[in-house]
């Protein structure tokens, strides 16, 4: 595949109309190889990476004043990796603010308060604090808390900061926003560990999170979800395939973990999305057994 032409002085997001206007390139290229179109009227040189970060920038040429970068993508901006890169951009108004529809971004009209967002960019982003805040009262309950347990982990935000923040507010989402943070845990590790967390939390089952078993011989292995006093620990099958590769390796680690006695209860993919209830009987099942044979 041949390599497309290189733009000159071009790095990042850019809006066409303007540099055509400049003289930086002409209408022409801005149909060829040499460009990818991002939103419309933005682009970006051929060639660049494009992940969500880079979308946001490009997305926040587009924004009026007022606009506010905010949920996932203002996670992204903080160093906090929720979005994929085809998400839509999201960004948060005043109720009477008038942006969009632009596709390929999300707005939602708010109530923005003194302090709730900073300067990045040219354009605002919500404070990691004030996006823990929506992220926490969005969606369905158990992504809001992957969410919210992936922020409080890296974006230094504590759940007592959030649950404070929380305090008086009315607006919608917060009551689902309390009862995130509640569940929220940033022991977690992984996005899956952490709806697979709620939907038993949910349930009345509490499991510790990245729970460290000692084996016989002296060593230890940490399983994201545990029983403790069951002895029985839960997996999602994407970590435990890894795991499960470095056991092949020594079969005789393999054999010390069995003989701890403690049982393992894989979650997959598939019972995930057959509804949260396989995953309820299967680890309800596995602690009930686990009860009788004590």
């Amino acid at each position: 595949m041949p390599t497309p032409p290189r733009l000159r002085h071009v790095e990042g997001p850019f809006l066409g109309a303007e540099a055509v206007a400049s003289g930086l390139l002409t209408a022409r290229t801005l149909r060829g190889p040499a460009v990818r179109r991002l939103f419309r009227g933005v682009y970006v040189p051929a060639g660049v990476y494009v992940d969500h970060l880079l979308r946001v920038r490009g997305a926040a040429l587009l924004a009026p004043p007022g606009t506010v970068i905010s949920h996932r993508s203002a996670a992204a901006v903080h160093g906090c990796d929720l979005a994929r890169t085809g998400d839509p951009v999201c960004f948060s108004v005043d109720e009477a603010e008038r942006f969009g529809p632009v596709r390929g971004t999300l707005v939602r009209r708010t109530t923005l308060l003194p302090g709730d967002t900073v300067p990045w960019g040219g354009i605002w982003v919500t404070t990691p604090l004030r996006t823990a805040v929506d992220l926490a009262g969005t969606g369905p309950l158990p992504d809001a808390v992957a969410d919210l347990d992936a922020l409080l982990r890296c974006a230094r935000v504590s759940p007592e900061a959030v649950e404070r923040a929380l305090r008086g507010r009315r607006h919608h989402g917060v009551v689902q926003a309390r009862e995130a943070v509640r569940l929220a845990d940033p022991r977690a590790e992984s996005r899956p560990e952490s709806i697979v967390r709620c939907h038993l939390n949910l349930a009345g089952l509490w499991p510790l999170p990245q729970l460290t078993i000692r084996l016989p011989d002296g060593s230890t292995m940490r399983v994201d979800l545990g029983f403790e006093r069951e002895r029985v620990a839960v997996e999602y099958d994407g970590a435990w395939h890894a795991l499960r590769e470095q056991l092949r390796v020594d079969r005789a680690r393999m054999g010390a973990f069995r003989r701890t006695g403690w049982t393992i209860v894989h979650v997959t993919d598939q019972m995930l999305a057959s509804g949260a209830q396989a995953v309820v009987r299967e680890v309800a099942g596995a602690l009930t057994e686990s009860r009788w044979a004590a």
